[in-house]
């Protein structure tokens, strides 16, 4: 032993490492990132959720789970509803904004609060608002899951958008129905991050003149698949189209056809992940596309149509 110094031989040296990274790490996580994600309900454990599973297996996990108005899941793992969140349900339901709120908390690895999740960005559309209450509620949703994490505006220009400055009046996305926009769009869709999209359509029902009236989650599966995750009251159920396909994404165009004259903008937010992801394969089996044709087409049918 050397004057003034204590050595340790490796072992000892070793053991005192791991006590001091058990006190700093007790949840077993790596140094630098915990998991701070939600529990995990029973419907969706007996389902097979992982928290640490990729983002295709973790969206998979909640397919069929019943439509319900107003539905969604708390930051306790509780189906309860948005606008009252003291009745909590033994079933599961959830509608649109439900299920996105449900799947970004474990994709960003965050666990967002129902008030977190519907906070009115730029205070105008609240029960006063003289543009409508909730038009915008899309749009606010998506940018509030969002904030915390590294994002960006996919267009079909490849072209940087700033959304400091955007309004849901302003930053609308493009138009869904536009057949030459999809190719470019789906390119820019990676395995490794988590995409959410509100869906706007003119409305005159409120003075704002449109509404953010649907959202959804969109996941590359890394094997040519790019899944539109959803739910709506006419699927009854959570649903998702391969819009990396040619029937998938017409049926999906087709489902969100405009009535009455105007067009459906499709704003899509990318994400960076919150936690480490696994990109692994999704567990939906695929067969070859037509030759030629450049297209994957998913052997599930119930994932498509609205």
């Amino acid at each position: 032993m050397l004057e003034g110094k204590v050595y340790l031989p490796g072992r000892e040296l070793r053991l005192l490492a791991l006590a001091a990274w058990l006190v700093l790490c007790p949840s077993g996580q790596e140094a630098g990132w915990a998991w701070s994600g939600p529990p995990v309900p029973e419907y969706l454990a007996g389902k097979g959720l992982k928290p640490d599973a990729a983002p295709i297996e973790i969206a998979d996990a909640f397919l069929g789970a019943p439509y319900r108005e107003d539905g969604t899941l708390d930051e306790n793992g509780r189906f309860t509803l948005f606008e009252h969140p003291d009745r909590v349900f033994p079933t599961p339901g959830l509608n649109c904004s439900g299920l996105v709120l449900a799947i970004s908390r474990f994709l960003l690895g965050r666990n967002f609060t129902l008030a977190e999740s519907q906070r009115d960005r730029l205070g105008d559309s609240g029960p006063d608002s003289p543009l409508g209450r909730n038009w915008d509620y899309g749009w606010d949703l998506i940018l509030n899951l969002t904030d915390h994490a590294s994002r960006r505006v996919i267009m079909p220009d490849g072209h940087d958008r700033t959304l400091e400055s955007a309004t849901a009046l302003t930053m609308r996305g493009f138009d869904l129905q536009d057949g030459s926009a999809w190719p470019a769009v789906l390119r820019r869709i990676k395995p490794e991050n988590t995409y959410l999209a509100t869906f706007s359509r003119p409305s005159g029902r409120v003075k704002a003149g449109i509404v953010h009236h649907h959202v959804a989650v969109l996941l590359a599966d890394g094997r040519d698949g790019v899944w539109m995750y959803q739910t709506t009251h006419t699927s009854t159920r959570v649903i998702r189209f391969n819009l990396n396909s040619a029937p998938g994404l017409a049926l999906f165009r087709e489902s969100f056809r405009p009535i009455g004259g105007g067009r459906i903008m499709l704003l899509i937010i990318e994400a960076a992940a919150g936690r480490s992801v696994p990109v692994r394969r999704g567990r939906a089996g695929f067969r070859p596309s037509p030759a030629g044709s450049g297209w994957t087409i998913p052997e599930e049918t119930e994932s498509n149509g609205e």
